[in-house]
């Protein structure tokens, strides 16, 4: 069974240019997450890898992608999705507290 292409070998040499000339922009490489908060907060790549990793959701900064599409689906369906809580900014300053707390105890952790 042949395989159908995706797009024209051309069509696709002028996505490839279109999306060289968006990551050249420094603002479509800043990160979006509103959890400033976060140890991973502007360091993207490491973000995703840990979200790859454990597999359970993805990145924030991703989410709205698929919540448009999700939703439309669940609509279809007759069906409804609901948001996760969020970690909060004291969730976060707490991790800040333990770490502070085992650097000072010699604690690599």
């Amino acid at each position: 069974m042949e395989q159908k292409k995706f797009m024209a070998k051309e069509n696709f040499y002028e996505v490839i240019q279109e999306i060289r000339e968006i990551v050249k922009d420094p603002e479509n490489l800043r990160c979006t997450c509103p959890n400033t908060f976060c140890e991973w907060y502007g360091k993207c790549r490491e973000c995703v890898a840990q979200h790859r990793y454990f597999g359970k959701h993805l990145p924030v900064c991703l989410q709205p992608i698929l919540k448009d599409k999700i939703n439309a689906l669940a609509e279809t369906a007759e069906l409804y999705t609901d948001a996760k809580e969020r970690s909060t900014i004291e969730d976060w300053q707490y991790v800040s507290e333990r770490d502070n707390l085992n650097k000072q105890n010699g604690d690599n952790k």
